[in-house]
């Protein structure tokens, strides 16, 4: 029985809905206008989540857009992740969390997009403001695990929260399976760790694939020039399957470049580039047929604001700096 993967698996599970989120504090009704989006829009140079700029030193007012629980960067006081700078992105300083939310302009098929960035004048630069291609703005939220159908698992016992990756069609002979596909990750002082990924809903197609060991997809600090390999396997159930798929990957990340990230939501300076090199490996006789397959995904990560741009290439591909992607993500101001 010929089986045929439509969206490839690898990007799957690092794929648009991962790394999100710049901080903005879900809740009902209609935000307020955002007085500022960065840091430099502000005096004290420190933008807080909900969009109000956060006082100086010794400012009696208190500060704007506290991060519930979790360490705080450099310099943080009040519960205010404060950027520091120093081209070093600490875990207080990526707060990644359950309950934030963010959009992202998303453009899919970018046939002339170059990931090489415009270097001149001691800085490097990738305007991401505007690509060319399929374009639509995606809201993405993260949220506790507390009743979904699949809190009870073991391995997501120390989980920090959920999030949508994608939507997810496997095609095995003339039966489709599609469904969402669920995100469950762990930001500790160490890393940010994807646990699993789950269907949307527990049904005949439930999907709980588990990770072993979790997937290191940051790790903290971070900072320019540096390395790690991660060896994965993605272990369970893909789409009610009667047999266990075993997905064995292999991520070589490098943080390769820094500079200024221009996008919809404002310009970040400094921002982190982690060049990825994702490998699925074909399943071993006697498991559910998973082809082998290579790409590569651009993550651009700020202080403060986590990630807040990435690009994804086509199946295939392999050099460092590439041109077309299969997606281009940027961080947008909300409607």
């Amino acid at each position: 029985m010929g089986l045929e993967m439509h969206v490839s698996l690898s990007r799957c599970k690092i794929g648009l809905g991962v790394l999100a989120l710049r901080l903005a504090a879900c809740g009902a009704g209609s935000a307020p206008a955002r007085l500022c989006s960065v840091g430099a829009d502000c005096a004290s140079g420190v933008c807080g989540v909900d969009g109000s700029c956060a006082p100086g030193a010794g400012d009696p007012g208190g500060a704007a857009g506290d991060v519930d629980g979790g360490d705080v960067g450099a310099g943080d006081s009040g519960g205010v992740c404060r950027p520091s700078n120093d081209g070093s992105i600490s875990a207080g300083e990526a707060p990644f969390a359950a309950g934030l939310t963010a959009v992202f302009r998303v453009t899919t098929a970018a046939a002339g997009f170059s990931t090489a960035p415009d270097c001149g004048n001691g800085t490097c630069v990738w305007d991401l403001r505007s690509v060319a291609g399929a374009t639509t703005d995606l809201e993405v939220a993260t949220a506790a695990l507390s009743g979904a159908w699949f809190a009870a698992e073991p391995a997501f016992q120390t989980a920090t929260y959920v999030t949508r990756l994608a939507d997810f069609e496997l095609t095995v002979g003339f039966y489709t399976c599609q469904q969402t596909q669920l995100g469950v990750f762990e930001n500790n002082a160490d890393a940010l760790l994807l646990l699993g990924i789950v269907s949307e809903h527990d049904d005949l197609e439930t999907t709980k694939l588990i990770y072993e060991p979790p997937l290191a997809v940051l790790r903290w600090p971070l900072a320019k020039d540096a390395l790690w390999t991660e060896e994965v396997a993605a272990s369970g159930s893909l789409c009610g399957s009667l047999y266990p798929y075993v997905i064995r990957q292999t991520y070589r990340s490098a943080v390769d470049a820094v500079g200024t990230v221009r996008t919809p939501y404002g310009d970040f300076e400094r921002a982190l580039r982690v060049n990825t090199l994702v490998t699925r490996h074909a399943s071993d006789i006697g498991e559910p047929l998973v082809s082998a397959s290579v790409m590569r995904q651009q993550n651009f990560v700020a202080e403060c604001f986590t990630a807040i741009a990435a690009v994804h290439s086509e199946d295939g591909e392999t050099r460092a700096e590439f041109t077309g992607a299969a997606a281009v993500r940027r961080l947008a101001l909300s409607p």
